[in-house]
């Protein structure tokens, strides 16, 4: 029974991670376009992100065909700047007041 529930786990893991990526990029790019019907900024969100994801991972596919370290110095360009911006909990948004 215990390798069940760790299969249920893994599944519930991988869904949470699959509706994120679905949601949350394009979640905050309709953020800056000043909509207000949610359902509206709910479809758009989803699209923006599917298209978002496949625009990326095609250039990779690309790169990686092209030459694997061009591929991986993107990616470090892309992943560096989010991973100092959360390191140092900076957040998007407009500055802080002084």
């Amino acid at each position: 029974m215990s390798g069940f529930v760790l299969d249920l786990f893994r599944l519930a893991v991988g869904l949470a991670a699959a509706s994120l990526m679905c949601l949350v990029p394009g979640w905050l790019i309709t953020r800056h376009l000043d909509r207000t019907d949610p359902v509206l900024r709910g479809a758009l969100s989803v699209v923006l992100s599917l298209s978002l994801t496949v625009a990326v991972s095609l250039a990779l596919i690309g790169l990686g065909a092209w030459s694997w370290q061009l591929c991986a110095g993107v990616l470090a360009l892309i992943c560096a700047p989010l991973l100092i911006g959360a390191s140092t909990g900076r957040r998007g948004g407009s500055p802080e007041p002084t």
